[in-house]
């Protein structure tokens, strides 16, 4: 642990925030995010520093506590730009149309809740009301089994120039090869994003993935390890919120600066309805100062 660890007073938040309804996934329903706020003060300058622990259900290994996290391009504005976020029932032409008004061309859709047939009938409707420019992001949340994939797979070729990736759709746990293999063959690009928690990201790097990278700084390892390497990866990288508050959104938009030809994973404070996330304009996000991250740490109710 470094100095400026051990130099300073720790003081630390608990906090839970209700999603405005609860969401649903795979693995079940969500309807409470809880995390923790870590405030340091630098015990010479009397700075502060905010970090945030935000653990991803159904379960998330442990991580060691870092200092910091390498800024990307620290003399650039700290803003960064992010997809919509949409289940599938919510994806109506009309919905599609209105997010586009307000500045989004990146539509991230979650499916694998309901029959093919009825998912499939539904985005055909979406990809119909696309314009040019526009692109969708398929998140199965990995539930569709290898009959499902079967169903999608050629249906999926005939709509592949407006699909950007699909992220990690088996529900199967693939050994690394056969995911080689699944993306090679696949009509559209794959994205990893479970299978990148923990030590995750580091070994697949490893076996060479090229396919796009979903990064959820905030339940990955130190990254130390990772961070220069991923660089080399540039627009395939899409970094991901797991529902912080402005304090870890912020540092996400941090590091989202060092990709700025990609639409990020960043709007989830349309989930709340509360006023502890980021300012947004469209789909600009701006990290808080320190200044603001501290009117926020005084805000958040402890749990």
């Amino acid at each position: 642990m470094s100095d400026c660890i051990h130099k300073g007073e720790f003081s630390s938040l608990f906090y839970k925030r209700p999603f405005s309804r609860p969401l649903k996934a795979a693995w079940g329903t969500w309807a409470v995010r809880d995390g923790l706020i870590l405030r340091h003060q630098d015990s010479a300058t009397g700075s502060f520093v905010f970090s945030e622990i935000a653990p991803l259900p159904p379960a998330t290994p442990e991580i060691p506590l870092i200092p910091s996290i390498p800024s990307p391009t620290p003399a650039a504005s700290p803003t960064a730009r992010t997809a919509a976020l949409l289940s599938l029932s919510e994806s109506t032409p009309e919905a599609v149309a209105n997010l586009r008004e307000a500045g989004y061309r990146t539509f991230k859709l979650k499916v694998g809740l309901n029959k093919p047939d009825d998912e499939w009938d539904f985005l055909q409707k979406v990809v119909l009301s696309l314009k040019a420019g526009d692109k969708l992001r398929l998140d199965p949340n990995r539930s569709w089994d290898t009959g499902t994939w079967s169903f999608w797979k050629p249906r999926l070729n005939g709509i592949s120039q407006s699909i950007e990736f699909i992220e990690e759709p088996f529900k199967e746990q693939l050994s690394s090869d056969d995911m080689l293999r699944q993306a090679e063959s696949s009509p559209v690009p794959l994205a990893l994003d479970e299978s990148l928690a923990g030590a995750g990201l580091v070994d697949w790097l490893d076996k060479g993935w090229t396919g796009y990278w979903v990064i959820k700084p905030t339940i990955l390892e130190d990254p130390e390890v990772w961070w220069k390497r991923l660089l080399d990866a540039k627009s395939r990288v899409v970094i991901s919120s797991v529902f912080e508050t402005g304090i870890g959104l912020s540092s996400l938009i941090h590091l989202a600066q060092a990709f700025p030809e990609t639409d990020h994973g960043l709007r989830t404070q349309a989930f709340f309805d509360d006023d502890f996330g980021v300012p947004q304009q469209g789909p600009v996000l701006n990290a808080l100062t320190i200044e603001e991250q501290e009117d926020l740490w005084k805000r958040l109710p402890e749990s």
